[in-house]
């Protein structure tokens, strides 16, 4: 996985690269607090994981041997027809990506596999979709020999146990779930191709996750190609040295600017194309909205946060949103719905305030209806580029390192350290600089090369491959 100038350069690489986002991301478990430096296990509490992780493991193989009974795989879809596989986590957040692609395949009549992070896939081809159990296709054998196979890896890495280095030996012990993980998906990922046979291409929609490395490594074995997409915001982050595709694709010049410089030549072939991430589309009834309102997009928390600063980029969205005159109407993130509870009942703000909305699959809506849109860098942000809402940006992080991918766009933003009391944001000419930001955003996003450019360019490699499934 990644470079090898890449892993180089990370410490503690042998241990967290069985699965780089658990551990590296700011919205991470267990692995996250201990990398981040949240928590530091004392040796009594490591000996009690190592134990937990073990007993665990081989607990979690049993259950999958027992799942393994249920089959569910029907005789009529067995074929070796050249399919492509598409590796996505099992998440409303990756449904527009995933019917994007879907549709760019049934437009080619290509086949099309997708293998989700929650043990099931979905086998679609002309004129029928099947949902069933990853488990499925594994037989009690396959995950007895990955149980052995977990079993020696962990033996053979407990030297790291004894490390005089504290945070080795925390690392370690909190990696366990994560080989095991590792291992049972590289099982699937046979199984799949035995019975399915090769893919004639692999394209992975989340690069960072260990599990989608696993199955991308033996598809390699196979001399599978495979190709990958961040869907999501990018910034200067490890864990896009995780990806082990053969192509990576880049959806804007800030991206490969990144790629170019992290990989260093070393990793995958870049190429440019855009897939987004987007919010779905909801048929249900339309939401009881003013007629116009700003949107205030909420923040994501960190692990390491504490309310107050939390309370404190709240603080500055809605300070920001306020001086528009307009009706707030607020969107948390998913994972911050309990510090959203927390901050709201301080500040005394009731709905007949504010409007606040949790659902995720009223997003969509939310941003086509909003006359403004105050939020911190997130990539709702595509969507309301591609609808040429005016933005303001308003900062959450005080690491000018770490520069975001619109740091340098025509969009209005508000610096972390800069004084919002006073301040005064000129709402008409938010909407007047709409042309001139979405130039700006149509001029550095490879949006012409859609799901279609991508599904099209992958053909034609397997051509060359001479693997074409048309």
């Amino acid at each position: 996985m990644g470079t090898q100038q890449g892993k180089k350069n990370i410490k503690y690489w042998d241990i967290i690269h069985w699965d780089i986002a658990s551990f590296t991301s700011r919205q991470g478990g267990y692995g996250s607090c201990i990398y981040n430096n949240v928590i530091q296990p004392s040796i009594v509490r490591d000996l009690l994981m190592l134990i937990r992780g073990i007993i665990g493991g081989i607990i979690r193989f049993l259950q999958e041997i027992i799942q393994s009974f249920k089959k569910g795989i029907q005789e009529d879809i067995y074929h070796k027809e050249l399919y492509l596989m598409l590796i996505t986590l099992g998440s409303e957040k990756y449904a527009s990506e995933e019917s994007e692609i879907i549709a760019a395949c049934q437009k080619k009549g290509i086949d099309i596999l997708i293998i989700y992070n929650d043990n099931f896939c979905r086998v679609s081809t002309t004129g029928k979709s099947v949902v069933l159990p990853l488990l499925s296709v594994c037989r009690k054998r396959d995950i007895a020999v990955a149980l052995v196979r977990w079993f020696v890896i962990v033996i053979h890495e407990s030297y790291n146990f004894s490390s005089n280095d504290r945070k080795k030996r925390s690392l370690f012990v909190a990696s366990i779930p994560f080989i095991r993980q590792y291992i049972i998906y590289t099982v699937i990922a046979r199984q799949i191709v035995s019975i399915f046979g090769n893919p004639f291409i692999a394209l992975n929609l989340c690069t960072f996750a260990g599990w989608s490395s696993a199955i991308i490594s033996y598809l390699k074995e196979r001399q599978v190609l495979s190709a990958g997409i961040r869907t999501q915001a990018t910034t200067w982050d490890i864990e896009n040295l995780a990806t082990n595709t053969d192509i990576l694709f880049c959806k804007s010049l800030h991206e490969r600017i990144i790629y170019e410089k992290q990989f260093a030549g070393e990793g995958p072939f870049i190429e440019n194309a855009c897939l987004m991430q987007l919010p779905v589309k909801y048929y249900g009834e339309p939401l009881s909205l003013p007629e116009k309102y700003v949107l205030v997009l909420g923040t994501t928390p960190h692990i390491d946060q504490k309310f107050n600063d939390y309370k404190h980029i709240n603080n500055r969205l809605f300070t920001v949103a306020k001086s528009s005159h307009l009706p707030i109407v607020f969107k948390g993130h998913n994972l911050s719905e309990n510090l959203d509870d927390k901050w709201f009942a301080e500040q005394g703000i009731y709905r007949s305030e504010i409007l606040r909305f949790k659902d995720i699959h009223h997003n969509r809506e939310l941003i086509d209806r909003a006359t403004f849109i105050v939020s911190p860098y997130t990539a709702m942000l595509y969507y309301a580029l591609l609808c040429n809402k005016p933005i303001v940006i308003v900062s959450k992080e005080n690491n000018h390192d770490i520069v975001d991918e619109f740091h340098l766009s025509p969009i209005t933003r508000i610096a972390f350290d800069q004084p919002i009391e006073n301040l005064k944001v000129n709402w008409a000419n938010l909407q007047a600089s709409c042309d001139i930001i979405k130039s700006w955003f149509e001029s550095n996003y490879y949006i012409e090369k859609g799901s279609d450019y991508i599904v099209e360019y992958l053909i034609e490699l397997a051509k060359k491959q001479k693997q074409t499934p048309i």
